[in-house]
């Protein structure tokens, strides 16, 4: 196997050292019990809406995972013989499935499978209301799990310019990811922007356009209508919009959120300083929507010791901006990393592509 991966048509990526084959696992949330109650059956098996339930402790899902005779024969050279004589032999990988809350920033796993064999492996994953909140996002990953050694490479007949992975913990492949939705987002946390694709050309060639050149990857859209931010990607860069719009796979789940937080870092430093510049803390309502929206959800990062409101913390930003510029602007910039945590995005990023 080659180490490019190929994305959407002519788009590629040098990704691993070692052979993998990605998207190749098949993840399912086959039932679930809330607080030791009696088990539910899935109604979806990737995409499990329990909005519904209300004052839960604790949920525990039963997860399988099917692994492929093809997927373990083509990334562990021990597996690509005794697999055809004996489909039950197991071989040195193990199936984990990790869960992630983005807001919450929960980590939880679970190892289905150690040793595997070719079929499919199972067991449970238990989340807490204490660290969960509106949803979690399960991911299924093949890893290598116990060393290569140069005794087994001789015994293999394998050479010293082999491609596959060597050292445990090693990226063999992946798949689907699946969502559990346990609360209704909160009103306006993805409201407050609108996002639309264009191409910029198109929209250049009327000579009142409000859009930046062709060769720009985004634009953020306050003029037109005030009180509706408007976000466009540029379809004239064809290949971040496929990601962003149609990826398939956790790479491109990843390369996306690099994406959003390169775009997102930069919207959020604007919408908040254009909501703060205009607020007016005399009037009875705050217009237009988005503008409380973006405090609601940046005041915690922008004054973490003080217990402010909203409004509060638009007023003394309204403030901080016309005192002291470059100190309001640095907090902002601050508060939005806080929010969008993009470190941690870009840490997962270079973990799945380097597997460090």
């Amino acid at each position: 196997m080659s180490s490019t991966l190929r994305l959407n048509r002519s788009l590629k990526y040098e990704t691993f050292p070692h052979q993998c084959k990605l998207g190749e696992l098949e993840l399912r949330i086959e039932n679930f019990s809330i607080d030791g109650d009696e088990t539910v059956e899935a109604d979806d098996d990737s995409n499990l809406d329990l909005t519904d339930y209300s004052g839960w402790s604790t949920i525990e899902f039963s997860l399988s995972v099917d692994v492929p005779a093809d997927l373990l024969e083509e990334v562990l050279p021990e597996a690509s013989e005794s697999t055809a004589e004996s489909p039950s032999a197991s071989h040195p990988a193990k199936v984990i499935v990790a869960g992630h809350c983005v807001d919450t920033y929960t980590r939880a796993g679970t190892v289905l499978g150690d040793d595997i064999s070719a079929g499919t492996v199972s067991d449970s994953l238990t989340i807490s209301s204490e660290d969960i909140t509106q949803r979690v996002d399960l991911n299924p990953y093949l890893l290598r799990s116990e060393p290569l050694s140069e005794e087994k490479e001789r015994s293999l007949g394998l050479d010293r310019t082999h491609d596959y992975a060597t050292e445990p913990g090693a990226f063999l492949s992946d798949g689907r990811r699946c969502r559990i939705t346990v609360e209704d987002e909160e009103a306006g946390s993805d409201d407050v922007l609108q996002v639309e694709r264009t191409s910029f050309e198109e929209e250049n060639e009327n000579e009142d356009t409000v859009f930046p050149p062709a060769d720009r990857m985004y634009y953020l859209d306050l003029k037109r209508d005030p009180n509706n931010p408007v976000l466009y990607f540029n379809e004239d860069h064809d290949q971040v919009v496929d990601i962003v719009w149609n990826g398939e796979g956790r790479y491109d789940d990843l390369t996306a959120e690099l994406i959003w937080d390169q775009v997102m870092s930069s919207v959020w430093g604007r919408m908040t300083e254009v909501a703060a510049h205009e607020y007016d803390p005399d009037a009875d309502e705050w217009d237009p929507e988005w503008q409380p929206a973006v405090f609601e959800m940046l005041t915690d990062y922008l004054y973490e010791d003080q217990d402010l409101s909203p409004r509060k913390a638009a007023e003394y930003l309204k403030e901080e901006l016309e005192e002291s510029p470059m100190t309001a602007t640095e907090q902002i910039e601050q508060a939005v990393q806080g929010l969008l945590n993009p470190g941690q995005q870009l840490d997962n990023h270079a973990r799945r592509v380097g597997d460090r």
